[in-house]
């Protein structure tokens, strides 16, 4: 996974996370949940969005992403999902759900090489350029 590849895909978690966050509100506030399945897809993408956006703030920041950096994180999200349980008495499984989907997906990328330091990434290149 190159810099162009990284830099689309944190792009597109910022710039299309909150507008389509805003939209699902929208949605699920007047009432356009039919279908059970509608429901649990729009009850998902917050918590989706939110472990997707964590992510890519946590690589921001530390120029890097590791699978500990990224377990010990949704770690946080399932416990404070599951926290809600006792706080509030109620459990959502769609938040589950959006949370494991997420989780799936970014350690898909982190597979593929999306963790890795934007530095380590330029030095190969140019080792590759220059042989």
């Amino acid at each position: 996974m190159n810099n162009q590849h990284i830099e689309c895909f944190d792009k597109l978690v910022y710039f299309l996370g909150i507008p389509s966050g805003l939209l699902v509100k929208l949605l699920r506030s007047t009432g356009a949940n039919s279908h059970s399945w509608i429901e649990t897809v729009l009850g998902s993408y917050p918590s989706c969005i939110f472990v997707l956006g964590g992510a890519v703030i946590i690589k921001r920041l530390r120029d890097r992403l590791t699978c500990k950096a990224l377990t010990t994180f949704i770690a946080g999200a399932v416990t404070y999902e599951w926290s809600q349980r006792y706080i509030k008495g109620v459990f959502d499984v769609s938040d589950c759900i959006g949370i494991g989907i997420a989780s799936l997906t970014m350690y898909g990328l982190l597979h593929v090489g999306y963790g890795k330091s934007s530095h380590n990434i330029d030095e190969k290149a140019l080792n590759m350029n220059s042989n």
